[in-house]
């Protein structure tokens, strides 16, 4: 009897020890299932990660504004120097493009999945991604170049006159361009995440639901 008694209090213990366990990374974990086991976010985390993905995607659009702010000033400049120090303020809000997009990214992704709406469920979504791809593409690929191009015309205004106003080279208008058309990207995946537009894509399709019947005895 001694032996028995002692075996399920152990089992006991080993019971309560695994539901512990469970109930500590129940907690942990950052996603829950509802009634219907769909995957869910807690609304603290939720709230959370709504506030983290709404400071950075207005972080990223006001980098963009300033970018294109600097840009205009950088050509309307009255000294090469100071046109050369907005240049390189653009240069450096550039290389936060990536960080900024990954942040954006991340919480979204996280707030799709752990919602109704799901990562690629819904169009709305879907070209919310492809417009932040297409932000940071741009801008790590033809940035630099522009931004080259820009330097070398400022340069060459300063040598000729000393009189920056109104540079009108080809590099300078792509760059103020191409950080107008950047914000007003990243401003469009602002609204569009408000208005959530266009329903929902093949991937969110019903699944058939097949009925069998029953056959009747009497």
């Amino acid at each position: 009897m001694t032996n028995d008694s002692t075996r399920v209090q152990r089992s006991a213990v080993t019971i309560q020890s695994a539901i512990a366990a469970r109930s500590r990374l129940h907690r942990l974990s950052l996603f829950t299932r509802n009634q219907k086991g769909e995957r869910r976010l807690s609304p603290p985390r939720f709230k959370l990660l709504l506030a983290a993905h709404i400071a950075v995607s207005g972080a990223w659009l006001g980098a963009a504004a300033v970018k294109m702010i600097l840009a205009i000033a950088a050509a309307t400049g009255a000294t090469h120097p100071g046109s050369s120090a907005f240049l390189t303020a653009i240069e450096f809000l550039t290389s936060t493009d990536a960080t900024l997009a990954i942040l954006t990214a991340l919480s979204g992704v996280l707030l799709s999945l752990g919602t109704k709406w799901g990562l690629i469920q819904h169009y709305w979504i879907v070209v919310k991604i492809a417009l932040s791809v297409t932000v940071v593409l741009t801008a790590a690929v033809l940035t630099d170049g522009f931004l080259a191009g820009m330097n070398t015309a400022l340069a060459s205004q300063a040598a000729s006159d000393g009189n920056l106003l109104k540079i009108a080279s080809t590099a300078t208008i792509l760059l103020i361009s191409l950080c107008a058309i950047d914000m007003l990207m990243i401003a469009a995946a602002t609204f569009i995440s408000i208005y959530k537009p266009w329903g929902k894509t093949p991937f969110n399709s019903p699944k058939p639901v097949t009925i069998k019947n029953a056959s009747l005895k009497n």
